[in-house]
């Protein structure tokens, strides 16, 4: 336990330790503390004494706001995880439909290969507006694309790549399927529930990521939040006790550690530790 909690690399907290705001607002605390406790700043002096109770309705909000937001952010990382997991579910069905039901072999592995390479290029459309050359490279190394297919996707650009990628891969599971097969017609029809089932998941996962939480909750949030971490900043640092500066650091770090935990699970999709 003390070792998980004590733990800094790839964790929220070497984030937090990272932006400078979290600096700052220490930087704040531990200076006005040292003056306070040379006899430098007398606050009664000037009448800026700032009593704990003052801003307890402000922390109050702060902390609603701020699980509010984490939880729905959680809520939606959460929604999107299943979504996913159904999409790679629906990818092993297909496999083994196709192993069952189509007996030409290129067929079972050209398909495949393009139904995969579809998933891989619609994920890659959503980290960025297009695919990259290091990600094309990506797809011909795993062997999902070949040369000629990646030049015939990079003309297709901006117009739905990964849509193409799953046509592509549907029709060439459909022309392996013999027309002579009793139940030809019901074989088709099943593959191409199977794919419209993944392209159902990649709408899905597009319309999660094109509703997220409100910018204007998340402004209000981070103003309430800096606010009133620099008034406990204040607050702490004219206290009489030698432990205040150490109690402000534990709550800085983990309000902002909930904010920084909350905007890593609003996009999923990219090299944070929880994508």
């Amino acid at each position: 336990l003390i070792k998980t909690a004590l733990r800094m690399q790839n964790t929220i907290l070497e984030t937090v330790i990272n932006n400078p705001e979290f600096w700052l607002l220490l930087g704040m605390n531990i200076s006005v503390f040292g003056l306070y406790h040379c006899g430098i700043f007398l606050p009664d002096k000037y009448n800026m004494r700032l009593e704990w109770d003052l801003t307890s309705t402000t922390g109050g909000l702060m902390t609603f706001f701020a699980l509010f937001y984490n939880s729905n952010c959680f809520a939606r990382y959460n929604d999107l995880y299943k979504i996913v997991k159904d999409m790679f579910g629906t990818h092993v069905e297909l496999a083994s439909a196709l192993k069952g039901r189509v007996e030409s072999i290129p067929h079972q592995r050209r398909g495949m290969r393009l139904l995969l390479a579809s998933s891989f290029i619609f994920f890659f459309e959503r980290t960025q507006d297009q695919v990259s050359e290091q990600e094309w490279d990506q797809l011909a190394e795993l062997g999902l694309l070949t040369e000629g297919e990646i030049a015939k996707l990079q003309e297709l650009q901006g117009l739905n790549q990964s849509f193409h990628a799953m046509q592509w891969g549907l029709h060439v599971i459909l022309d392996g399927i013999p027309n002579w097969f009793d139940d030809h017609d019901d074989m088709v029809n099943a593959f191409h529930d199977k794919c419209y089932k993944i392209r159902q998941c990649h709408a899905r996962i597009r319309d999660t990521l094109d509703l997220p939480m409100p910018f204007q909750y998340f402004h209000i949030m981070s103003l309430m939040m800096v606010i009133n971490l620099a008034l406990w900043s204040y607050a702490l640092a004219i206290a009489e006790s030698y432990f205040s500066p150490v109690i402000y650091l534990f709550i800085q770090m983990i309000f902002q550690g909930i904010r920084e935990l909350s905007a890593a699970l609003a996009d999923p999709f990219g090299d944070d530790d929880v994508d």
